[in-house]
């Protein structure tokens, strides 16, 4: 059993390169503790998505390396055409040809209708946020539906003297907490959270969804 145990060692091993190499979990530029284990998380995570992407894709006989897979996921980008369509920015490649055969994505042609996209995008049934969010008021409504979350208090100071001569302080603005789960997925804004300075100060408060099993 020890003997077995050692000779899988290199793929614990090569955990910790990927997450080192490609995940960027070292060094850690981070004083905070909760922001210390946020940023371990979001690298475990994202780990723990690449190893089955790779599972699913072995399973099919399709074996690529972390960089391939890491490299197709970055390019595949849209455009959005005057709110008409969305044109792909990405070009196909055995990568992606792969990932369309065993997730059924549908992601491999040049252009989009915005509802085409949009359904295959969405997440069905509960989803959690992996980052701090604030729907719009037309969205908050059904937002609020039967949903469990935690609200989180950003504000702060500018410090600039483009912006003023002397220390503004932000606009308070109260945020959905990371971990909060939703039954609808919202879009959420960048909001201004400036105070009487000389130009505009974004806070952005989009969400970014997993799907969750309750």
């Amino acid at each position: 059993t020890i003997i077995n145990i050692s000779s899988q060692r290199y793929k614990i091993e090569d955990c910790f390169r990927i997450l080192k190499t490609n995940f960027s979990a070292r060094p850690v530029y981070h004083h905070n503790e909760k922001r210390i284990i946020a940023h371990f998380m979001i690298c475990y995570t994202a780990l723990l998505i690449y190893r089955l992407l790779q599972a699913k894709l072995d399973q099919n006989k399709s074996h690529f390396s972390i960089d391939n897979i890491i490299d197709t996921l970055k390019s595949m980008e849209v455009t959005n055409i005057e709110d008409m369509c969305y044109k792909s920015t990405y070009t196909g490649s055995q990568v992606l040809t792969a990932l369309n055969a065993v997730f059924d994505l549908g992601l491999d042609k040049k252009y989009y209708l915005p509802k085409e996209l949009n359904k295959r995008l969405n997440t069905k049934g509960e989803v959690m946020t992996l980052s701090v969010s604030l729907p719009t008021d037309k969205e908050l409504e059904d937002v609020l539906d039967d949903s469990r979350y935690l609200l989180v208090k950003r504000s702060g100071f500018i410090d600039s003297y483009t912006y003023s001569k002397e220390q503004r302080r932000k606009k308070d603005i109260y945020l959905f907490k990371s971990g909060s789960c939703f039954n609808n997925t919202y879009q959420g804004d960048i909001y201004n959270v400036s105070s009487g300075g000389s130009h505009p100060v974004y806070k952005y408060a989009k969400p970014l969804f997993m799907g969750v099993e309750v």
